[in-house]
């Protein structure tokens, strides 16, 4: 890999870690139903319990796919 490929990568990762700093983890779009408090407890169910995560999350994403 050259010089010039490594530097703008430093720069990339630098700028996306000051942006991340700056706004955090959590959306704030107001379509996402994961901005919504239900919408965010519901991630980390999917991870702790599966299938109750995906029964949670499952009208939402067919509301976001086929709705709006």
């Amino acid at each position: 890999m050259d010089d010039i490929s490594i530097a703008k990568r430093e720069a990339a990762i630098a700028a996306f870690t000051q942006w991340l700093d700056r706004y955090g983890e959590n959306s704030f779009d107001h379509q996402s139903f994961f901005a919504s408090r239900v919408g965010r407890s519901t991630k980390p169910l999917s991870y702790r319990k599966p299938l109750f995560g995906t029964l949670a999350v499952a009208p939402m994403m067919f509301c976001a796919a086929f709705i709006l």
